[in-house]
């Protein structure tokens, strides 16, 4: 009974830990705030008793196209886009093993390099403190050379501490990381430090995360009943761009109609942040586990409140930007430079990332895979 319980509350802890930093850091630096990532957190690691988040880039890509299509459609935009994307998972459930070999391409890796290069550019800003702008990474390059360079060098230091923790911790803690997270201990050292350099959040030299409201709700989580006919067409876009994201991650499993559904549901739901899930072992201790997670998650939330606040955000932006880096397939990627045509197809994936952003980016690397497949897979037929 006791090694039961044992169990269970690490395994809580590993949610907790694994999950948290990732969805704290991805709403801090959408705009979102600290109430959208508390919430969601929540959310993750319930979803998680029945599904196993795998190394996979869709989590980021799917976070780039929320945040492009929060920032330039709004919330009603983005609501209406994992809407579609939903809608979207069950119109091709009867035939999603047949469109799973257009996702066999050297686009794939591609994107996924193309998404790291897209987060570090994009977030950046917020790891120096530059005050940059911009909703894809074009834009963004153009206002890094109109500011110039001129970092926050206490902001620059958290963000290098946090880098150092999530490159260097899992090879030297392999075990300990499997409880808890390079990611979580990078923030707790950096908040710790920051806490000291800046007593008081009144006079603090850095961007922080700020405080925890839940006066914030309303706008971070409204519903797609809007006005504006636009924000509802601008989100279906949006979505299209979603749903290839979630489907690429669908892709990878050999499940049947139900699993398909049920994981698709749960990747939709929670698009932007927990895009990757597929289908794990389901029992009783991943649901209970899960769900004192999720407790853990709000209590941790509620009563550290004003610790949480003073996380600086260079430590978020340092978060995604490793993680962006260490989701890229690296083996796969390797396979891209073994020919011509795979060395070009690169080249248009992140050159359409780059200058169109992720939406477009992701739209453009779908008919870039179809026609890969399409073309080489029938001339190897012939």
């Amino acid at each position: 009974m006791n090694n039961k319980i044992k169990d269970i509350s690490l395994d809580a802890i590993s949610r907790f830990t694994g999950i948290f930093p990732l969805v704290l850091s991805m709403c801090v630096c959408a705009g979102m705030g600290t109430i959208a990532g508390v919430i969601l957190a929540c959310m993750a690691v319930l979803l998680s008793a029945g599904f196993e988040q795998k190394k996979m880039m869709p989590v980021f890509t799917s976070f780039l196209i929320a945040v492009f299509t929060l920032n330039m459609y709004g919330p009603s935009a983005l609501s209406a886009a994992v809407i579609f994307c939903g809608i979207l998972l069950i119109i091709s459930a009867p035939a999603h093993k047949k469109l799973n070999e257009y996702f066999r391409s050297p686009a794939i890796p591609s994107a996924m390099l193309a998404t790291a290069l897209s987060v570090t550019v994009l977030f950046t800003t917020d790891y120096f403190g530059i005050g940059a702008t911009g909703a894809i990474p074009k834009t963004m390059i153009e206002s890094y050379l109109s500011l110039g360079f001129h970092p926050n060098w206490r902001g620059v230091l958290y963000g290098t501490i946090v880098m150092v923790i999530m490159i260097t911790f899992p090879r030297k803690f392999k075990n300990a990381c499997k409880i808890l997270s390079a990611a979580f201990l990078g923030l707790i050292a950096t908040v710790l430090l920051n806490l000291w350099l800046n007593p008081s959040d009144m006079i603090t030299a850095i961007k922080e995360v700020g405080t925890f409201s839940f006066a914030d709700y309303k706008d971070t989580f409204i519903l797609p009943v809007t006005s504006q006919p636009s924000a509802v067409l601008n989100g279906i876009m949006c979505g299209f761009a979603l749903y290839f994201t979630v489907f690429y991650s669908l892709s990878l499993i050999s499940a049947g109609k139900k699993d398909y559904m049920l994981c698709g549901a749960a990747n939709a739901a929670l698009g932007f942040v927990t895009c990757g899930f597929i289908p794990s072992e389901i029992n009783k201790k991943n649901y209970v586990s899960s769900f004192a997670a999720a407790i853990l998650t709000g209590l941790v939330a509620f009563i550290f409140k004003d610790f949480i606040a003073r996380i600086p955000v260079h430590s978020c932006a340092v978060v995604l930007i490793v993680g962006a880096w260490n989701s890229v397939k690296w083996s796969e990627l390797k396979n891209v430079f073994k020919s011509v045509k795979g060395i070009v197809c690169l080249i248009s994936v992140v050159l359409a990332y780059l200058f169109t952003g992720a939406v477009y980016g992701t739209l453009i690397t779908v008919v870039i895979s179809v026609l890969y497949v399409k073309i080489f897979s029938n001339k190897s037929n012939a």
